[in-house]
């Protein structure tokens, strides 16, 4: 467990307590997803552990029979509440230690946490249909919050989403973990490293993409600057940062994982459009594949002009900021066969060396995620027209009170040209004046680097 002290999570953590609320007068089952190492467990052992309650903690594993498995859990049951190896269900079925526990609750309310629980699909594919039975038949004359937390999104959303599925409409609490955001990111790095320049906390971002594992992991091995997290990553020790990407992608995809991966590449790349993709991989029918890696695993980001109906012009990107850096200074196989014969410098070179293309399409995303979080705006996004010869970084609008922002982006200060950003304002206003009618005129903004550790009234 990192060393790092816990931040953010205020909504979640209501709404679980206020499930162990409700799980006074009947038993709950809440459902935590979000992608791994994201924070889930850490999240879920702290409401459990302050609650004060009985706590029981499963990491469920594929690799263990299901009556293994059971012995496990009901060992830990009788552990936890004192009991003797008589107690407990004689048929060893995982289902069976669920209703035990329900029934130990009557007494008082405990929880029951089911980590990774997407693996209880191939260690026992059968559990879903017999916790319905119980769930059923107990929920109402018992005390537990059942929490399970789980990793594989196409899995889960299958096992709690499908309406053909034995667990539909049981789920009394969905929550999903995302990534910590700019603004709390920020406010880690500055507590961890308040002499940080705003060129360290664009390199902590682009390493990290705010997940809460990798950035406890940063925090607890080396101070926060820039040339210490890429030594760090390119060194030995930092070899778990450097092979999760492949980790998390052969358990996420799976089936057909080399071709998700090759559009992957591609977009790391430079590729950005359906066709640019489509040529990389050599023609062929990608359809599928871009749509469950947008909707389905949520890896790839999808962009449009802002108020473009179209699917003309669309571009991709790599939603999360790890795996852009993964697949551009990591998973190529030269710079794989450099790590193999501890060629660090080097490897540490090409990443300090890095193109502006690289690092201000990074910046660029910051902002974009940052504007997003923001409660000051409704709808956030880019615009380009077809011609290409007119592109804003940033818009920002609210449809509530009618305030705009119209941004340009720029690693370097003095390369923002705000004339030319109001002649783009403008041709945007051309463009789509239908759309605009109920904003304000927009106020314009000069963002870079510089502005990283600052607060603004725009975003804030």
């Amino acid at each position: 467990m990192s060393n790092m002290k816990f931040y953010g999570r205020d909504q979640e953590i209501a709404a679980l307590t206020n499930e162990l609320r409700l799980a006074e007068t009947s038993s709950r089952l809440a459902v935590i997803t979000g992608r791994r190492r994201v924070g889930k467990t850490r999240l879920i052992l702290k409401v459990a552990e302050e609650s004060g309650r009985p706590m029981l903690y499963f990491l469920c594993r594929r690799r263990y029979a299901e009556a293994e498995l059971a012995q496990i859990w009901l060992d830990e049951v009788r552990e936890t509440f004192g009991l003797s190896e008589e107690d407990g269900p004689r048929r060893l079925k995982l289902a069976e230690i669920v209703r035990f526990v329900m029934k130990l609750s009557r007494e008082k309310p405990c929880v029951m946490i089911l980590d990774e629980c997407q693996e209880l699909d191939y260690a026992a594919p059968a559990f879903w249909a017999d916790l319905q039975g119980v769930w059923d038949r107990e929920k109402d004359n018992s005390r537990l919050l059942l929490m399970m937390s789980g990793s594989g999104g196409a899995i889960v959303r299958r096992i709690f989403d499908d309406a053909s599925e034995p667990l539909f409409g049981r789920r009394d609490l969905a929550l999903t973990l995302r990534p910590f955001g700019p603004k709390l990111l920020r406010e880690i790095f500055l507590d961890l490293r308040p002499q940080g320049t705003p060129e360290d906390l664009l390199t902590f971002y682009a390493v990290t993409g705010g997940v809460a594992h990798y950035v406890a992991c940063l925090a607890d091995a080396v101070p926060l600057a820039r040339v210490d997290m890429v030594n760090l990553i390119f060194s030995e020790s930092g070899n778990f940062l450097r092979t999760d990407g492949a980790t998390l992608l052969s358990d996420e995809l799976r089936v057909e994982s080399a071709i998700y991966e090759r559009i992957l590449r591609a977009v790391a790349r430079g590729a950005a459009t359906w066709n640019e993709i489509g040529v990389r991989l050599g023609g062929k029918n990608i359809a599928g594949y871009m749509d469950r890696l947008e909707k389905q695993y949520g890896l790839l980001r999808k962009y449009s002009p802002m108020f473009s109906e179209s699917t003309r012009g669309v571009r991709y990107g790599i939603s999360d900021p790890y795996f852009r850096f993964w697949f551009r200074f990591i998973e190529p196989a030269q710079y794989q066969s450099l790590a193999a014969r501890g060629n660090w410098e080097a490897l540490r070179a090409i990443c300090l060396d890095a193109p502006n293309q690289y690092t201000g399409r990074t910046l660029e995303d910051w902002y974009h995620d940052l504007f997003g979080a923001s409660p000051k705006w409704t709808r956030t996004g880019r615009w380009w027209d077809r011609r290409g010869e007119n592109e804003i970084d940033l818009i920002a609008l609210n449809d509530l009170t009618g305030k705009a922002v119209i941004a340009e982006i720029k690693r370097n200060a003095d390369k923002i040209d705000m004339r030319a950003l109001a002649g783009k304002a403008a041709a945007f206003e051309k463009a789509e004046g239908r759309n605009l009618k109920k904003y304000e005129r927009p106020e314009l903004l000069g963002l870079s680097l510089e502005n990283l550790l600052e607060e603004h009234p725009a975003y804030e």
